[in-house]
């Protein structure tokens, strides 16, 4: 786990969930998906809008601005 996460929307959800390996990832229905730190499954484009609440789980293993 290098540098700090990405923090990218849920698959499922609007809340966005950190993720430490994007290139870690699997096409889904033409849908490029990576995990996070906390086992969802999150949306790897970044031309979509990330204003949705951060995912408490990965908050608290990551941290707000990385990890601790």
């Amino acid at each position: 786990m290098a540098g700090d996460p990405v923090w990218l929307p849920g698959f499922f959800t609007a809340r966005q969930h950190a993720v430490t390996d994007p290139t870690d990832r699997m096409v889904f229905h033409d849908v490029a998906l990576t995990w996070s730190v906390c086992g969802r499954a999150t949306v790897l484009d970044r031309t979509v809008a990330h204003d949705g609440p951060l995912c408490g789980r990965c908050v608290y293993l990551a941290g707000p601005n990385g990890f601790r």
